[in-house]
């Protein structure tokens, strides 16, 4: 045998490659080659697709298991306890207990004799004593957590947390896990609780104050103390914040840098992420996102949080902004108030400042007010933009005023754009220059409700400057992938669907003049 599989490093990694072309191999190489049985039950073992296999390697008389007639991934199991468990049952167990690196539990496939079985019996403090990564998916099973928490916990995802009193967990969690670096909290109170983060937002705050380790953090919702903590790591690259809250600025310091390595942002509302980045000072961020939380902010709104974004940002560093809408949000605006809600140029000119961008996705309720001239200095702004999107929510009040030759700046003046969602008037078809420019990376657009006479013109031109153009998406289908993903049935407007037959019909005569 060469010397070189003599390390152990790379005779996992050997058993890493046969894992990937067949499992089943794996574990017959390591019932075969002595030398491979360590390697192979580790790389087995650092990830076991569910805990129920832990089962399989205790005693037959010890449970009654029947499983699913067609079993699947998230098939549950009839679990039933034969005896009590003794010392003796855990001696297969443990040899590859201490492999495990990686567990993913549902409860769909947790079953309540064998989480109290193991409870008592347990022979350590933990069942998995080397697990690094645990997603804890399992409604009604937060107080079976404590079995898997072990110091050297570095990803942890828990929830859905479905009442007060499962906030308990946080209590000790970080002396518990001080090493973690990712952590995902999804919270789904019950609606007997009036307000519930009134109470659980202190007790998931002081559970954040006692992290140091942290890298990337995703919680419903922090107080400032919290925040104030956060401030301070020197590794925090990731903070998302996706509920409301009583968020106010921290006051910026002139002799002490906040989140020194914070890179990727995400809150709830224009006026909190106004307060938080007046917080963040001069960072670099890459990314930054603003959840959909039923929020409308007006164009004051939105012109403050854009010119904070530009005071306080680095301009080079920026890559991507993202501000989330919903499609479903029942429309609240009337047509009398569309000038508080509407974006126009000068309020987006603040983020022309990043010129490294390289996608944008931008969704205002009533949509954006601008014309060619403006779609022009956009596409000179942005020369490395990719994905670009300016998109109206549910109100969809503001005619646009861009044409088909505002469309067209994009094709001279980002050679790099690949996705474009744009809301323009293409009822008059420009007739295409012979010097035209053409853009080679273009294959969606998404035209929302955009007016349209003459498909088979619309898309002569189209072709002429997008000659890669392949696909075009409206609003129809939109509010169709927003419905099905929800399982809710929404009932569309005749302007919505005779719009969506004609640029559909865009879309089939691009397609024919491809081929």
């Amino acid at each position: 045998m060469h010397r070189a599989l003599e390390i152990v490093e790379i005779a996992e990694m050997v058993c890493q490659a046969v894992e990937w072309i067949h499992k089943g191999d794996l574990a017959r190489l390591a019932r075969t080659c002595g030398f491979f049985f360590n390697p192979a039950v580790n790389v087995l073992w650092r990830r076991p697709p569910r805990l129920s296999c832990l089962l399989k390697c205790m005693p037959n008389d010890l449970w009654d298991i029947i499983e699913a007639e067609h079993p699947s991934y998230n098939s549950p199991l009839n679990i039933v306890l034969r005896r009590s468990m003794t010392s003796a049952d855990w001696e297969r167990p443990l040899l590859y207990m201490h492999c495990v690196r990686s567990l993913s539990c549902s409860s769909s496939f947790v079953a309540t004799d064998f989480l109290d079985a193991l409870s008592w019996s347990l022979p350590g403090d933990c069942i998995f004593p080397n697990l690094e990564e645990l997603d804890w998916h399992t409604s009604g099973y937060m107080h079976y957590l404590r079995l898997f928490l072990t110091p050297r916990l570095k990803t942890l995802s828990l929830g859905p947390i479905t009442t007060f009193a499962e906030f308990c967990i946080f209590e000790n969690l970080a002396l518990k896990c001080p090493s973690l670096k990712d952590f995902f909290l999804h919270a789904h109170m019950t609606v007997d609780l009036r307000s519930p983060w009134d109470k659980a937002t202190p007790i998931v705050s002081n559970f954040v104050c006692g992290l140091t380790a942290i890298e990337s953090l995703n919680v419903p919702e922090l107080n400032d103390v919290a925040i104030a903590h956060l401030t301070r790591l020197p590794h925090l690259k990731r903070l998302l914040i996706r509920e409301r809250s009583n968020l106010t600025a921290v006051p910026p310091s002139g002799t002490f840098i906040r989140f020194p390595a914070l890179t990727e942002l995400a809150m709830p509302t224009m006026e909190q992420a106004t307060a938080m980045i007046t917080t963040v000072g001069a960072c670099s961020l890459l990314d930054f996102t603003l959840f959909d939380t039923g929020d409308k902010p007006t164009h004051r709104i939105a012109r403050q949080f854009y010119s904070t974004l530009a005071r306080r940002c680095s301009h080079s560093s920026l890559q991507s902004i993202q501000i989330r809408g919903n499609y479903l949000d029942p429309p609240t605006i009337g047509a009398h108030e569309a000038n508080l809600y509407a974006v126009g140029l000068d309020i987006l000119e603040p983020l022309f400042c990043f010129t490294n961008l390289i996608s944008v996705s931008l969704m205002h309720p009533v949509g954006f007010a601008l014309d060619d001239a403006a779609m022009v200095a956009i596409a000179r702004a942005w020369p490395r933009i990719e994905d670009l999107r300016l998109e109206a929510g549910p109100s969809h009040h503001i005619p646009s005023r861009v044409t088909l030759e505002g469309v067209g700046a994009f094709a001279q003046h980002c050679p790099h754009l690949q996705t474009l969602y744009l809301t323009f008037d293409a009822s008059a078809v420009p007739k295409a220059k012979d010097d035209a420019a053409s853009q080679r990376t273009l294959e969606f657009l998404n035209v929302a409700l955009s007016p349209i006479t003459n498909p088979r013109a619309v898309a002569e031109f189209l072709f002429t400057i997008f000659p890669t153009l392949t696909y075009i998406g409206t609003l129809c289908d939109d509010i169709t992938e927003e419905s099905e993903e929800l399982e809710i049935d929404v009932s569309l407007e005749p302007d919505v669907v005779l719009s969506h037959s004609d640029w559909k019909m865009v879309q089939q005569s691009l397609q024919n003049l491809h081929s």
